[in-house]
């Protein structure tokens, strides 16, 4: 048994690694740009009403070709100028890269939007990069919470939206017996709501004339790193800040029996995998199956679970000449470390809380923690100077989610970790 740690180090470089070796996603996980709707729109309501209406400026065909791997992203693949084409009278190739560093974008024929289709080629280029990074990035939050596509939901849904339909076969004669019907499943009355998240980025007038290192591969990286990191905190958050001490049998103290601090730490996981086994589900009231099992923990903490998780040999009372053999723990298969995020800015820092050191949650996956996606990863573009602010161009990503965690306070079962010192250093 070799049970690994998921961190958001290793997700990041399996997604470099992937994007290296010219992973594409396919047109189903591609993000969309449309025309802006937001602004002006001052409720919560408003701008949900207003992101349902917004206008795809998307290519209705964007092509994936194997140039993206050779080139080393679609910013770098050669396509038709049109606007030297025209000026010059002859077909002129250049990579989007090279028309943003040419000042292309910023010719105020190009704002007016008289040839629209460099324009398009920027955009396509936007969305391909995007689509690449977004996809090839894992999240945390995933090991804890189905996650599901909803783009036709309300606002606000029943949580049994979320659920899937029952069937059962039945013995029929074939001879016109009435075929048993499938249906939706009950027993359920929360709502989930869906809420709007979003960031923006103006690019100056000043930015235009000075800043020679602007580069929108490095704005979507930022925007990517936003965008993971607001998704886990939401969806990990409820899971760290829910009060378990009001939820009989939800708590499992550090064990103090064992002969070391190795030992202290299996007995204690042990224990708390029976504790929550011993808990019911809330619909069916039969106890939990206690397997297949995520922990989630600080780093810290994740290197000593993951050492006792995959079995170890440890001294017993009667010395190291018959050492006490601990198996492996099956019922664990997936370690989970979150130190939250940090993201440095210019003016301000923005930061999202990770595990307590000393505290682990023993995470059994379920049917009541949901994530409802109404819109993925959305990029809304505007390509007009404004006058009264000299903004050249303005760019707004947002997306759209509701969830459900009312499975936290039946399926997570709260630890406290054995306490240790390490050796001086």
């Amino acid at each position: 048994m070799n049970v690994g740690i998921i961190t958001k180090e290793k997700l990041k470089m399996k997604a470099v690694e992937k994007v290296e070796n010219g992973f594409l996603p396919n047109r189903s996980q591609m993000i969309d740009i449309v025309s802006p709707v937001l602004i002006g729109k001052d409720s919560e309501e408003a701008r949900f009403e207003a992101m349902e209406g917004a206008k795809s400026i998307c290519s209705q065909y964007v092509r994936m070709s194997d140039k993206i791997k050779m080139y080393g992203g679609a910013f770098h693949v050669p396509k038709l100028c049109h606007t030297l084409t025209k000026e010059k009278g002859k077909k002129i190739y250049m990579s989007t890269s090279e028309m943003i560093n040419s000042g292309l974008f910023n010719d105020p024929k190009m704002s007016g939007n008289t040839l629209p289709t460099d324009w398009q080629t920027l955009w396509d280029a936007l969305r391909i990069d995007i689509s690449i990074r977004k996809n090839a990035q894992d999240v945390i939050r995933q090991n804890f919470y189905n996650v599901i596509n909803n783009p036709n939901a309300s606002k606000v849904i029943n949580v049994t939206e979320l659920f899937p339909y029952a069937f059962e076969f039945v013995e029929n004669n074939g001879e016109g017996q009435a075929v048993n019907q499938g249906e939706t499943r009950a027993g359920q009355t929360e709502t989930v709501e869906h809420f709007l998240y979003a960031t923006g980025f103006t690019r100056t007038l000043l930015s235009e004339l000075y800043d020679n290192s602007f580069d929108p591969e490095k704005v979507s990286e930022g925007v990517l790193i936003a965008y993971n990191a607001k998704r886990d905190d939401a969806s990990i958050s409820p899971i760290l800040n829910f009060s378990y001490a009001g939820v009989s049998g939800s708590q499992t103290p550090a064990d103090t029996a064992g002969s070391g601090r190795q030992e202290k730490l299996y007995n204690t996981l042990e224990n708390a995998i029976d504790h929550l086994g011993r808990r019911r589900d809330p619909i069916t009231d039969r106890q939990i199956a206690a397997m297949d099992l995520s922990i989630l923990c600080a780093p810290e903490d994740a290197r000593h679970i993951q050492r006792v998780v995959n079995g170890f040999t440890g001294p017993s009372v009667g010395g190291q000449d018959e050492p006490k053999n601990l198996p492996p723990i099956p019922e664990i298969t997936s370690i989970v470390a979150y130190d939250g995020e940090t993201i440095r800015g210019r003016v301000k820092d923005i930061s999202y809380t990770g595990v307590t050191l000393g505290k682990a949650y023993l995470v059994k996956k379920n049917r009541y923690m949901n994530i409802s996606v109404k819109r993925g990863l959305t990029l809304e573009s505007d390509i007009r100077p404004d006058v009264s602010t000299l903004a050249r161009e303005k760019r707004s990503w947002y997306y759209a989610e509701g969830q459900q965690t009312t499975g936290i306070q039946y399926f997570v079962q709260e630890i406290t970790l054995p306490a240790y010192t390490p050796a001086p250093s």
